[in-house]
């Protein structure tokens, strides 16, 4: 089984538990009503579907009945698919080909498992015949230069670091002009634990972006958000 394989088994148990939860509540009910919507709403809150995303499903749902496409319950399970498609399709824009090194950014809260991904990212990459350097970004954490000097190791890749501490926009100027200079296809870049609600620590993300976008035109070309590696997210 592929990487991509294990990831999709892997989410196979959140998605079915989520539209299951869904079904029952829209079969718990006769008719379409403000009830529904509230259970409705719980249900994806709980399920991580997030706030914005799911007062914009639950408007879609209204917009459904409103034109008739959903007549009960049974309906709307296959409309909120139809929906939750067109959302992803929106910016399913495939990745462009980058003449130098692409450079990915794995980001995330504490704990949820970015240098282990980036181990098997690491792996998956040098079996498709990619050259690889892995970019020891997270300064912050004891022992997480270590960590990914291991991941480095058992892979059989480069990587680039600096002492415990260090800016970590170095580390990212440093790693981006070595895989520039030898030609490296996969540049992937760990970084510090962090929550999107810490302005300091965005910044520091954003400088270690600007950083590798002036030695590799387009850097970061993705950016990778891990949810928990653990669970296989």
């Amino acid at each position: 089984m592929g990487f991509f394989s294990k990831l999709r088994k892997g989410l196979e148990k959140t998605k079915h538990s989520l539209i299951q939860n869904i079904e029952t509540v829209v079969r718990g009910y006769a008719k379409i009503d403000d009830d529904m919507y509230d259970d409705l709403e719980a249900v994806m809150l709980t399920g991580d579907i997030g706030v914005e995303t799911t007062e914009y499903l639950l408007d879609q749902i209204r917009t459904g009945v409103k034109s008739k496409e959903i007549r009960d319950g049974n309906d709307v399970v296959p409309y909120l698919e139809k929906c939750i498609v067109a959302l992803l399709n929106e910016n399913d824009e495939p990745v462009p080909e980058t003449d130098g090194p692409r450079v990915i950014f794995i980001v995330g809260v504490n704990g949820v498992g970015k240098t282990t991904t980036i181990g098997k990212l690491a792996k998956y990459y040098k079996q498709q015949g990619k050259s690889v350097m892995l970019a020891a970004g997270d300064t912050f954490r004891a022992a997480a230069s270590e960590q990914l000097t291991i991941w480095a190791e058992r892979v059989g890749v480069p990587i680039v670091k600096h002492q415990e501490g260090a800016d970590a926009a170095a580390v990212i100027f440093d790693a981006t002009a070595s895989a520039k200079a030898k030609g490296v296809d996969i540049l992937l870049v760990d970084t510090a634990g962090r929550l999107q609600t810490k302005s300091n620590l965005m910044e520091e993300l954003r400088k270690m972006a600007r950083v590798a976008g002036r030695n590799i035109e387009g850097a970061p070309q993705e950016t990778l958000l891990v949810l928990d590696a653990t669970t296989g997210q």
